[in-house]
């Protein structure tokens, strides 16, 4: 009974902060140079007729449109695999400790032992998961090449989301 409410409580804290909403005004975007090469990534500060102003790690960038060759919006799937892979693998190695009976007679196991299970079997899982989520997160890609017209698309664009 202890080991069901911890895992209830576990996976009850899980779902607690699924509920938090995205706010569109932190929207997170990659830029990348002319020859394709990630140059900056970070939430927009602002945008203007010829600079996006991008926040990262607590430091402002501005990014002049003419070395813009695409702006990727949102975080790549490698991203989701990855919190995914951490998310699940804790969340099992958790589980697999707590489950464990080591005065069990068959199939017995430590504690140790099924955190290390739980790790092993939650990692692929959750990059599994990760990657499947990555599918439906609607990013887009904004072709610019330091072209001021199709800059005006994605001035346009976000600021019609706002």
């Amino acid at each position: 009974m202890k080991k069901l409410a911890v895992v209830i409580l576990v996976l009850g804290s899980v779902f607690c902060f699924a509920q938090t909403q995205v706010i569109t005004k932190n929207l997170f975007i990659r830029v990348f140079d002319l020859n394709g090469h990630k140059i900056n990534k970070g939430k927009i500060s602002f945008v203007s007729d010829s600079i996006v102003q991008v926040i990262h790690e607590g430091e402002k960038i501005d990014i002049p449109v003419n070395t813009i060759g695409t702006i990727k919006t949102k975080r790549s799937a490698g991203h989701n695999a990855l919190i995914g892979a951490a998310v699940a693998g804790g969340l099992f190695a958790i589980i697999g400790a707590v489950s464990a009976e080591p005065d069990a007679s068959f199939l017995s196991y430590t504690p140790e032992q099924g955190a290390a299970a739980g790790l092993l079997l939650g990692i692929p899982a959750g990059s599994a998961v990760g990657l499947v989520t990555s599918a439906f997160k609607n990013s887009r890609t904004f072709i610019v090449n330091g072209d001021y017209q199709k800059w005006k698309e994605f001035e346009k664009a976000y600021n019609g989301t706002n």
